[in-house]
């Protein structure tokens, strides 16, 4: 059984000067996004639960996310059999300029392993690994929302079974709504 956590502990930070730290524009305006499951893919290496993060009055267009799903079925990383447990999560996330997909499976128990890349919109252009470095944009806050169920949904597996019914009640354990 999980036994969740309940207590918030507060750091004390009356010493530290944070000015320099954490600017945002005034004319940003936060909203909402929302996450929708899509039908799971299966390559040759794991079987991937999928997320669609899009604004509230949007969907991702047909050609995005089938050029998506055909880019993550050619991988030769995600076809080569098995990746990790080869369990794992997609999250394609249609933004303002282009589309972050993201693919990560669950490897050594519970680590989870992941790959992104991006496209812009309106090119013919394929989609890019983004290339790890010192630093890279690898999840934004709206994707986190997916990335947290997730996290959750295999805590719950690893307290289960492990056997075919908990595998299908993992698969259909997914997140739908604003994040």
């Amino acid at each position: 059984m999980i036994e969740p956590n309940t207590s918030v502990a507060t750091a004390d930070t009356a010493g530290i000067d944070l000015t320099a730290f954490g600017y945002v524009p005034a004319a940003y305006q936060h909203s909402y996004r929302v996450v929708a499951p899509g039908e799971p893919l299966v390559t040759g290496g794991a079987a991937f639960k999928w997320y669609d993060i899009t604004l509230e009055d949007q969907k991702i267009p047909r050609d995005v996310e089938s050029a998506a799903r055909e880019l993550l079925l050619a991988d030769p990383i995600l076809s080569s059999s098995p990746l990790g447990h080869g369990l794992g999560a997609v999250f394609a996330h249609y933004t303002a300029t282009g589309t972050f997909v993201g693919a990560g499976v669950w490897c050594n128990l519970n680590e989870l392993w992941m790959s992104v890349w991006w496209r812009v919109h309106g090119t013919d252009s394929p989609f890019e690994r983004v290339e790890k470095g010192d630093l890279a944009p690898v999840l934004c806050v709206y994707e986190l929302g997916p990335v947290c169920h997730k996290r959750m949904a295999w805590h719950r597996y690893l307290f289960s079974a492990h056997d075919e019914a908990a595998k299908q009640t993992w698969l259909g354990d997914t997140l739908a709504g604003k994040v």
